[in-house]
């Protein structure tokens, strides 16, 4: 299992006794490896963030080029994706509220850091925060591309009411359904569902998709007759079948001719 990397904490305070005590409880109460820089200005502080990683901010708001609740928003709006803590000498209620409704992860007066293991905790859930947000905005994107996968408009076929939706009960899901043009005017309509929930059967729903308008594609020349239908849904099969894979898809296809008012 790959360990993981040491956190890099930035921390901006131009007091070099509160640095050296905070620093002393990061030592002792952060359960997983760290190391920290250490600025004096919101200026050195933004150059940092832009040439390193910085996986978490310590913020003393008072600084020497910037004070209040200011200085957390001018550096907040230049770097939203790094959580920040704001940490303050004073204790403020609405100060701190106006700091984590403005997108602080929290707001620590510095007296707290006596409290037993109260800085790890804050830290802790700052990260957790992040990450979790990160996830479901990932989750989002893959929603996204996972619609534009879904056919944007019904077929428009004489004599036919042709219609389609899917909602998944989570952001991705395992559901499919398509409407693939075939060979001679002929149309293809999907229905298929992959086994479980979430990301892992949505990347074989679209694993599924590929390989069905691929095939169809390759058959578009084909004279009509029922052989192509059979031969891309035995293909299909071989292509997502490996002894790796735990998940199957439950698949119909019919082959609607619309010429003939019939359908396979």
């Amino acid at each position: 299992m790959k360990s993981e990397l040491p956190l890099h904490l930035l921390i901006i305070e131009d007091s070099p006794t509160a640095v050296h005590l905070l620093k002393i409880q990061l030592e002792r109460e952060l359960t997983r490896a760290f190391f920290t820089s250490e600025v004096e200005t919101l200026a050195e502080a933004q150059q940092q963030l832009a040439n390193h990683r910085i996986d978490l901010v310590l913020l003393d708001l008072n600084l020497p080029d910037s004070s209040g609740l200011d200085t957390f928003r001018n550096l907040h709006r230049k770097f939203r994706e790094v959580p920040i803590v704001v940490l303050s000498g004073m204790s403020d209620e609405s100060i701190a509220l106006e700091a984590v409704r403005g997108g602080a992860q929290d707001y620590v007066v510095k007296a707290s850091f006596d409290e037993s293991n109260h800085l790890n905790r804050v830290i802790q859930f700052a990260l957790e925060r992040v990450q979790r947000r990160s996830m479901e905005h990932e989750l989002e994107s893959a929603q996204k591309v996972q619609n534009s996968l879904y056919p944007d408009l019904a077929p428009d076929i004489d004599g036919f009411e042709i219609a389609g939706n899917s909602v998944p009960a989570n952001h991705v899901s395992g559901d499919y359904y398509d409407f693939i043009p075939m060979a001679n005017d002929r149309l293809g309509v999907v229905v298929a569902d992959v086994a479980g929930h979430g990301l892992a059967p949505a990347l074989k729903m679209a694993e599924t998709r590929a390989c069905l308008h691929a095939l169809a594609h390759a058959w578009q020349d084909l004279q009509e007759t029922h052989n192509d239908l059979c031969q891309i849904l035995r293909r299909t099969n071989a292509v997502l079948t490996s002894p790796t894979n735990s998940r199957f898809t439950t698949l119909f296809f019919i082959l609607l001719d619309p010429a003939g008012r019939s359908f396979t």
